[in-house]
């Protein structure tokens, strides 16, 4: 992300991974776009996932509910376990930003010894601790994919082989043979 920092300039970037991703309607980003638009604050994507793996998975936002399924952080907590998460309102990679991030992962750059490891949650907890606000935003109609896990790969590619209008029946044949149904 710093190294794209001189082509981001002064304007708001979507930052996201590869491996998961949600079907919505209207698009995730769109919502995102749309929030920030409205209120001038960063915006991460985020799902309720309350599951006992859940809380070893993701990171969990915390702070006052706005409006409901908006949350103003005033907490990002990495893999936090059940019992010290501070909601069941899960962070699932993808994020709108200001450029204020790039100053705080900046900052956090050049504390780092020997050994540490540069990490976005906490300049995204450095930014709130600054006063550059982001936003826990529950994404709308949704449903979330995590396609770096083997099985929810799986599940995620019959699901959406399912749903297709060219593959679906024959897709739906085949696991029903493959079942001996």
């Amino acid at each position: 992300l710093l190294n794209a920092a001189h082509l981001i300039g002064d304007e708001p970037f979507i930052y996201t991974f590869g491996d998961d991703f949600i079907r919505a309607t209207p698009g995730r980003f769109s919502q995102m776009v749309a929030l920030h638009e409205r209120t001038g604050l960063g915006v991460l994507s985020c799902i309720r996932a309350d599951g006992d793996d859940d809380y070893t998975r993701y990171g969990y936002v915390g702070g006052n509910e706005i409006e409901p399924g908006i949350i103003k952080i005033d907490s990002i907590v990495e893999k936090p376990g059940r019992t010290s998460a501070p909601s069941d309102l899960a962070s699932v990679r993808s994020y709108l930003f200001t450029p204020k991030i790039l100053e705080c992962l900046s900052e956090r750059g050049s504390e780092l010894g020997p050994g540490e490891e540069l990490s976005l949650q906490h300049a995204m907890q450095r930014s709130i601790d600054n006063g550059s606000f982001l936003l826990g935003y529950e994404i709308e109609n949704a449903r979330y994919f995590d396609t770096g896990d083997k099985f929810e790969y799986l599940k995620t590619i019959i699901d959406f082989g399912l749903e297709d209008e060219h593959l679906g029946a024959a897709l739906r044949a085949h696991l029903i043979g493959s079942l001996g149904l």
